[in-house]
């Protein structure tokens, strides 16, 4: 027995051959062995509970950890796609809504304009039709007045079959005669002013007709361009709101699964001690048990097999 716990350097077998060199009796030593092989067996199977514990919890939070690990990278990645989607100073939300508000005031800005444009088209056209009319009014009375007149002229022709007039009137009768010619082309020259006259009022008639057209077509379209801006603002503005709500809560995913993350680590650096010391030594461990369970089992069988544990179990049988 001393020998046996020399090579297994085991307490156990050492204090067993103890207990055999006080000459305790075989009994009480047996059932010490006894004890002590249930006791290895205890101890066995604590290591080998504490293996499997170790490889579970090791396993189960070795794949939490990746899963936390992945789940952080997306988390990022997610952060980063949403914060590109809202800050991009060329593409994102709030630059975009800029533009839309920008786009918007220029197109207030231009509905102004061009209304007073045409406002002030407005007031040139009546001021022309205005002063076409008045001249065409004049030139009418003018023509009128110099027709008049020479309709008196000829009245005077007509009435030279009357006793001739003195020398004099032969030279004022040339002047007239001359006279109506020049006023032949005045009064032309008039009818052709009066109708370019006219000609420039129907323009100006046409022109605002057309101007009138054409600005409507431009409200119009200016309208539509307003509405469909005011509905993209609310629209980006919408989705701006959704975007910053799930940055934020995915900021706070990524917080939470941080800090399990950090807390996986935690234990599995507090179990890392005991589980390598398990997993390095449980061969050993077990092996050796069993060199001590085996030398245990071998003095039971050798004491069993003594003269005088013989003797002692017949005299306890008388």
């Amino acid at each position: 027995m001393r020998k046996a716990a020399r090579n297994q350097q085991s307490l156990m077998i050492a204090k067993v051959a103890a207990l055999l060199q006080s000459g305790n009796p075989f009994d009480a030593v047996l059932d010490e062995i006894e004890k002590m092989v249930k006791l290895l067996e205890e101890e066995q199977t604590g290591d080998d509970e504490q293996k499997d514990w170790c490889e579970k919890e090791t396993e189960e939070n070795e794949a939490m950890k990746e899963t936390k690990e992945s789940k952080i990278t997306d988390l990022k990645a997610s952060i980063d796609e949403l914060d590109d989607a809202i800050n991009c100073p060329e593409t994102g939300l709030l630059v975009e809504i800029k533009n839309t508000e920008e786009s918007i005031k220029e197109n207030i800005a231009s509905k102004a304009k061009e209304t007073a444009a045409r406002e002030e088209e407005k007031i040139v056209y009546h001021t022309t039709v205005k002063n076409c009319v008045t001249v065409q009014d004049l030139l009418k009375k003018a023509t009128k007045a110099l027709k008049r007149f020479y309709d008196q002229f000829d009245l005077v022709q007509e009435k030279k079959e009357e006793p001739a007039p003195p020398d004099t009137w032969e030279g004022d009768s040339k002047d007239m005669e001359g006279q109506k010619e020049s006023g032949g082309k005045v009064i032309g020259m008039l009818e052709f002013i009066l109708e370019e006259t006219k000609k420039e009022e129907d323009e100006a008639h046409t022109n605002e007709e057309d101007a009138v057209k054409a600005f409507e077509e431009r409200m119009k379209e200016l309208a539509e361009e307003l509405e469909g801006l005011q509905e993209d603002l609310v629209e980006l503005k919408e989705t701006l709101a959704e975007k910053q709500k799930l940055l934020g809560e995915t900021k706070e995913n990524l917080a939470g699964t941080e800090k399990d993350l950090k807390a996986v680590k935690k234990y599995l650096k507090s179990i890392k001690p005991g589980c390598d010391f398990i997993k390095e030594h449980y061969e050993t461990r077990k092996e050796n048990r069993k060199k001590e369970t085996d030398a245990l089992n071998e003095a039971t069988d050798l004491l069993k097999d003594t003269p005088a544990y013989k003797a002692a179990v017949a005299k306890e049988k008388e």
